[in-house]
């Protein structure tokens, strides 16, 4: 079995987590093997710039999608979270509006777009004193999401029992 789609409540994903040991299964937020690459770059980077560099999420989407921010945004700020050794419930601020303060050195910015017939833009920045990184993967349409759930469907049905990441698939 494969999964790849986001959106779950609790109650649901305890319902994934009880039966996946039955069988096989891929469980991602995302296929796009462009976007899995992304996460592992950004581990990569937030673990050498550590603290000395503010990080924020940003991501865009069509005007028909319903949750906010997307669960790419949201598992990118969670790799980022764990990875810098911060809580994402504690630090995670997600927009801004009005006289919101100063930033704090452990924040973790999420913000979300919504526009037009975007298929999804993920761009992660880490913002230092004199000098920016971004990193973008800019979706043009859902294409990739298909060759992506394709290549885990190949995966899974040599996979042994039990809930597995797009991570193992790929890497």
């Amino acid at each position: 079995m494969v999964i790849a789609t986001t959106g779950y409540d609790e109650e649901e994903l305890a319902q994934v987590h009880a039966l996946a040991p039955q069988i096989p299964c891929v469980m991602a937020s995302n296929m796009s093997v462009g976007i899995n690459v992304m996460l592992q770059a950004i581990q990569l980077v937030a673990n050498v710039l550590g603290d000395d560099y503010d990080v924020e999420v940003i991501e865009a989407h069509h005007n028909q999608k319903v949750d906010s921010p997307s669960g790419t945004a949201l598992r990118m700020a969670e790799v980022l979270a764990q990875t810098l050794d911060r809580n994402l419930s504690e630090v995670g601020v997600y927009g801004r509006h009005g006289i919101v303060g100063k930033r704090t050195k452990k924040e973790i910015g999420i913000h979300a777009i919504r526009g037009g017939d975007l298929a999804g833009d993920h761009t992660v920045l880490f913002v230092g004193t004199g000098d920016r990184l971004e990193i973008t993967h800019r979706g043009q349409n859902r294409e990739p999401l298909a060759r992506g759930a394709i290549r885990a469907a190949r995966w899974v049905m040599g996979a042994p029992k039990g809930l597995h990441d797009i991570a193992e698939v790929l890497f």
